[in-house]
């Protein structure tokens, strides 16, 4: 069965534009939710913004212990400051033995030890280049000389005739840690009814050599009894 349109065309194209202009209002409808959406959003964040400003632009609250809380921070900081001044003065730990020890592995039979004066002193490094300090600004032209213990030691001993003293001093002479060796004086002197020859030497030695690692403690010179192998560097 077929079905024949009646209408007229007039009509038919009216209703299309009624149709095409629905279309229309419904696009426009939807488009003005979206932009009210959006401006809520945008109106929602503008608010955030203002209050984070508005928070900024407070003053930050001050303690009200704040002259006490300072007072302990300089006092924590001048603490500080004294005791990197005392570490300064009191510098390394002097070992004591390990100096004496210098000496007795090359004493010979018949030497004795009767008196040792110590004196360290933080002395600039020879031939050593300055180091240069780093300011905010950039490199400071100022420099900072390098300093190292040095230990100054007054030997006073017997022994039982010059020659053994000269072979001491030999020896000590040998001795890569020692430096600024000398006699001070020999001389002859009554012990317990023997004739001995008191003595008087003198010597530095660098801390920061004798507390190296152990390859140092290797080169020091061999005691009389033992006698230098080929590979021994004090050999001539």
């Amino acid at each position: 069965m077929n079905k024949v349109n009646l209408l007229p065309d007039w009509y038919l194209q009216q209703q299309r534009q009624v149709q095409i202009m629905r279309w229309r209002v419904a696009m426009m409808l939807g488009l003005a939710v979206a932009m009210f959406g959006w401006t809520l959003a945008e109106k929602a964040h503008i608010g955030v913004l203002a209050r984070q400003a508005q928070a900024l632009s407070e003053p930050l609250p001050i303690p009200q212990n704040l002259p006490g809380l300072l007072i302990r921070q300089e006092q924590r900081i001048l603490h500080a400051k004294e005791v990197q001044l005392a570490y300064r003065d009191v510098g390394n730990t002097v070992p004591t033995s390990a100096l004496i020890q210098q000496i007795l592995n090359n004493l010979t039979p018949g030497m004795a030890l009767s008196r040792m004066t110590l004196d360290v002193r933080a002395e600039p490094i020879k031939n050593a280049a300055p180091t240069t300090t780093a300011s905010a600004g950039g490199t400071d032209d100022s420099s900072i000389r390098r300093f190292h213990e040095i230990a100054h030691l007054t030997v006073d001993g017997v022994a039982p005739g010059d020659v053994v003293i000269a072979q001491l001093i030999d020896r000590l002479q040998k001795n890569h840690l020692i430096t600024d060796l000398s006699l001070n004086f020999a001389r002859n002197e009554l012990l317990h009814g023997y004739s001995v020859r008191r003595f008087e030497i003198q010597m530095t030695i660098d801390l920061d050599r004798l507390s190296a690692p152990p390859s140092s403690s290797q080169l020091v010179s061999q005691p009389s009894s033992l006698k230098p192998s080929a590979e021994d560097p004090h050999v001539n």
